[in-house]
């Protein structure tokens, strides 16, 4: 919202409260995990698959449900 709100000039911005307590899971790039929540921490290799899962469903959204786009045209001196 406040991105909009920037780009359109619009007053006022609304405050930021950044979350205080979240889940962090970082891969080490072998197919195993740690993650961590306040104070806790888990690690294993299970986690590499809820990662895994997690990623790929975040990242469909960026590439599956995109609206449909014409194609652009080339400018004549570029064919």
């Amino acid at each position: 919202e406040n991105l909009r709100k920037a780009l359109l000039n619009e007053r006022p911005l609304l405050d930021f409260h950044p979350q205080k307590n979240f889940l962090g899971i970082i891969g080490t790039g072998t197919e195993y995990c740690i993650a961590t929540k306040g104070a806790m921490a888990i690690e294993g290799e299970w986690l590499w698959k809820l990662k895994d899962w997690i990623d790929r469903k975040w990242m469909a959204g960026y590439s599956s449900h995109l609206p449909e786009m014409p194609e652009p045209k080339l400018p004549q001196d570029h064919l």
